[in-house]
């Protein structure tokens, strides 16, 4: 169980493991605020995201699926209308826009979960590729499970440039943590090095609770240390920032075709 202090005069919030027996079988306590009692909810909407008491974050992924599903509906309705061009701007505008918003923050879902919102995507771009070549509707009808079921949809993803839910993550996170590098959340993070970004990162032998292993910094380290470690790279700042970040990339991109295979 996690109680953030009282900062600026706002209580953060009560935060407890999912796993938690504490949490159904112990009455809290409840909480004041300069006399006053705070509501207790299980969840609540901060800066766009859907915070819930066990940080699993469900909620929100639930609500990510609801308005991917909404705006791609749309979409099949006018897919034979679009150009790859303006197909790629709206997609980019009202699809992966909502996936990637916070998103390393509140996808700490499975891989196997986050796939299943890229799927979704994944038969949206194999419906419009298709449709351009389809001539009769009979035929699609007849034979639209077979077709849709043998499109690899990695080349509509490479041709439109475009990364899945979790490599843009994974992206996110290695961004994450060269944005922050010389700050003290980073301080002695890097082995052997004295200054600024270089290569593996120490982890942690054990996490101290199942919400570390979910956090953030959790996550970015691991990521941190795939990429350099498959790329070989001992000093970040001597390949430099871009050629860093197209390798990562070109890295990732060849781990999430595992999931197609």
């Amino acid at each position: 169980m996690y109680i953030p202090p009282v900062v600026g005069g706002i209580f953060g919030g009560l935060f407890i493991s999912a796993h938690d027996w504490r949490s159904s079988n112990v009455d809290l306590e409840p909480v004041l605020l300069h006399g006053m009692q705070i509501e207790r909810v299980s969840k609540f909407k901060y800066l766009g995201v859907e915070i819930d008491s066990n940080l699993n974050f469900k909620h929100h992924y639930n609500v990510v699926e609801r308005k991917l599903n909404c705006a791609l509906a749309k979409m099949y309705a006018i897919r034979r209308l679009l150009s790859i061009n303006v197909m790629k701007t709206f997609l980019s505008a009202y699809v992966v826009s909502t996936a990637d918003y916070a998103q390393k923050i509140w996808c700490v879902q499975s891989d196997r979960d986050v796939m299943h919102l890229q799927r979704k995507i994944d038969r949206f771009l194999s419906a419009y590729f298709l449709s351009k070549n389809c001539i009769s509707k009979k035929d699609v009808r007849k034979h639209q499970y077979e077709r849709y079921s043998s499109v690899n949809p990695i080349k509509y993803l490479e041709k439109l440039d475009l990364l899945t839910i979790l490599e843009s993550k994974k992206l996110s996170l290695i961004k994450f943590i060269i944005k922050n590098r010389n700050r003290k959340l980073c301080k002695g993070w890097f082995v052997n090095s004295n200054r600024g970004c270089s290569g593996r990162i120490n982890l942690p032998k054990k996490p101290n609770s199942e919400l570390f292993k979910q956090s953030v910094m959790w996550s970015s380290i691991e990521v941190w240390n795939h990429c350099v470690q498959k790329l070989k790279i001992t000093d970040v700042d001597e390949v430099g920032y871009d050629s860093f970040i197209n390798e990562c990339k070109k890295l990732l991109v060849l781990d999430g075709a595992r999931f197609y295979i």
